[in-house]
């Protein structure tokens, strides 16, 4: 729960105004919990009929072949609620002179002022942008913080190399800053390991072809809905040696025992790039450099005192990848320093 709340909360912040600060906030909770559910559950993008066939969500629920049709309209009121409820708080707390700088309420402003009562704020462009700054930014930094602690509970030898780096640099003084990215070469290329080995976006997001086109000898007609396989590139071994294991050091030179291949650059999107990469990047990195300078972790034991190997699973989605086999009961966290200690 700390991992989602962590990647759930910088986005709430920056699309709503709404600081989740408390380990009891039940209507945001509930949001992120449904949105999560609602996503991971309508299956791959492209896997089911009415993917191919949309004329089969107007069919009635016996109908074969309309079961995922049938879970988006369950879904419906927690997606709507999403669009909903942060407005009607956001609206609340600009009548109150209370809101918070958000997208929300900057928007919500800038189109009032522009229109004036001309302009309704519900408008379901206003939502449905703030929103999918929540869907798109909350899933898939949790995930690939999930996806970062598994890495280090089965590469163990990866966790010491990062944490003798982040000791030479920060002396146990203070925690890291992004302004120590560039003196810590290998806990970025834990980072970019970490999206590389298990990619929590697969497929990406599907593009529409603006043009006819020819690849490789196939015709692309123009209005083509096209899917990007990026697990198939980032597992592709004519790049990555050894592609299925979690290797930091692929990335080093040669001469410092690496094999000096790319970074990826594959996970953030294709053409209209995600607009929030350089927010999520920097988030991600510097919760791998806090979470590695704070604790040590290792594999579980079970009642037996045996160690628990989490084995490598994810459970497809709609957005991304979730890691599944990863639980409370999987890993276990030694403290170093408790950030009091730190200066």
């Amino acid at each position: 729960m700390a991992l989602l709340r962590f990647g759930t909360s910088v986005v709430v912040r920056i699309a709503f105004g709404h600081d989740m600060d408390s380990e009891n906030d039940p209507n945001y909770d509930d949001l992120v919990r449904g949105n999560g559910d609602a996503l991971t559950t309508c299956g791959p993008p492209g896997g089911t009929l009415v993917d191919l066939f949309p004329v089969l969500q107007h069919f009635p629920s016996w109908f074969p072949g309309t079961f995922f049709a049938n879970h988006a309209r369950k879904s419906y009121s927690i997606i709507r609620r999403l669009h909903d409820y942060p407005l009607a708080q956001v609206q609340r707390q600009m009548l109150e002179g209370s809101a918070k700088p958000s997208f929300l309420s900057y928007h919500l402003e800038r189109l009032q002022q522009e229109h004036g009562d001309g302009f309704r704020p519900d408008d379901d462009d206003v939502k449905g942008a703030a929103s999918s700054i929540f869907a798109a930014g909350s899933d898939t930094l949790w995930s690939t913080l999930s996806v970062f602690m598994l890495a280090m509970v089965l590469y163990p030898e990866a966790q010491e190399k990062a944490r003798k780096e982040l000791d030479a640099l920060l002396l146990g003084s203070r925690l890291p800053e992004l302004g120590d990215r560039k003196a810590l070469p290998y806990i970025e290329c834990v980072v970019q390991e970490t999206y590389r080995w298990l990619t929590v976006v697969p497929l990406g997001l599907p593009h529409c072809t603006l043009h006819d086109d020819i690849y490789k000898g196939m015709f692309i007609p123009k209005g083509t809905t096209m899917f990007a396989n990026v697990w198939g590139i980032s597992q592709d071994e004519a790049v990555y040696q050894d592609a299925g294991s979690f290797n930091p050091s692929r990335y080093r030179p040669r001469t410092e025992g690496g094999n000096e291949e790319p970074f990826p650059t594959f996970h953030f999107g294709f053409g209209r790039v995600c607009p929030g990469r350089y927010l999520a990047d920097g988030n991600f990195w510097i919760a791998v450099a806090t979470v590695l300078s704070l604790f040590n972790i290792e594999k579980a034991k079970d009642v037996n005192g045996e160690y628990i190997i989490p084995s490598v699973g994810m459970i497809t989605g709609l957005t991304g990848f979730v890691v599944k086999s990863l639980h409370g009961t999987d890993l276990h966290l030694t403290s170093f320093m408790q950030p009091s200690q730190m200066i």
